[in-house]
Parts: structure tokens; sequence; C-alpha cells
């Protein structure tokens, strides 16, 4: 089966991972590669599993395009819809610069785990990004088959989707989403 260029495999001792980097296009395109590596793992598994901890992980980030000259927090406040309050005593204490958060953490319960998005400030290429990451644990061991183990990062992978879409759609027209 062909794999996209930007996969990359690792697997070691109690950890596989499939990771999608440049140019990752959808879950659609990426699916199969990861339900490839699945089955790769299932059928060389050497010792009796009883289930598996899933993790799934996307890191998106807004170039200065997207966030112009906003601060961290401003463009979470702003454009993600955060509400983020300063306690008075801090403004009292500012410059006249805004005060900013260069990392936040949200942790967001789920029916069947939790999502965490931490963002960050950082660079992309070589330029100014604030990296948002969205990582969805699920609860429990998962069964060790291909089917039960896709079906759960597709569930997890439609919060992390309709969360992001959501928080991002004041930007939409500019990052001309594929759908």
């Amino acid at each position: 089966r062909e794999h996209l260029p930007s996969t990359l495999f690792q697997i070691g001792s109690g950890i596989f991972t499939a990771n999608a980097v440049k140019p990752y296009k959808s879950w659609d395109d990426f699916r199969p590669v990861v339900e490839h590596g699945v089955r790769i793992l299932l059928e060389t598994q050497k010792t009796q599993v009883t289930g598996y901890s899933l993790i799934l992980r996307y890191i998106d980030a807004f170039r200065e395009e997207l966030t112009g000259s906003m601060t961290h927090i401003q463009f979470m406040r702003d454009v993600l819809g955060f509400d983020l309050g300063i306690p008075k005593v801090l403004l009292a204490h500012a410059e006249d610069r805004e005060i900013d958060m260069p990392v936040s953490q949200i942790v967001v319960p789920l029916k069947f785990g939790s999502l965490q998005l931490q963002m960050t400030q950082g660079e992309i290429d070589g330029g100014r990004a604030l990296k948002l990451e969205n990582v969805v644990i699920v609860d429990g061991l998962v069964e060790p088959n291909v089917e039960a183990i896709m079906e759960s990062f597709s569930k997890a992978r439609d919060v992390i989707h309709d969360v992001f879409v959501n928080l991002s759609a004041p930007l939409r027209d500019k990052m001309m989403p594929v759908e």
C-alpha cells in the first residue's frame, strides 16, 4: 500500500506513533496510513496485550499572517474566544505593555477521556507562530483490534476537529481549509 511521503512511524518498547508532517492535508488521507500501521503493530506483536492506551495529538500553528502583531493572550481572547482576564493587581504593576501569557493550558473532560489544549508561543520555519496543541487521551485500555483502535482514534479526531474548526472560525477565510 502506498504511504504518504510525510508519514513517520516510530515503534519502541510500549510505544507506537504515526506522525504526519508537512504536507498534512486531512484525517481522511492520514487515517488509512494509521490503520495500516496499527495492523502491522498487531500482526507483529510478540506478547499478549490486553489493551492499548491511546492518545491523539494535533499541533496547529498560527503564523504571523494569521496573528498579525497580536500577543498570545490577545489572539486567544480576540480570535479564539477564550475569556481571559488579568487580575487588577497585576495590571496595576504592568508597564505600558499588555500582560501576556506565553503558555496556556486547559483540560476538558470528555465522555470517553479528556481533551487537553495547550497554546504556546514558538517558531515555525524561522518565523513567529502561536502553536495550539490538541491532545485527546482515551480513558482505559482499548481492545487490541484494528476496528476498536481506529474507532477510538476517529472519536478523538472528531473532537479535535470540531474544537479546531470552531475556535479558528474567525480565521476561516484567511486559512483556506481543505474540506
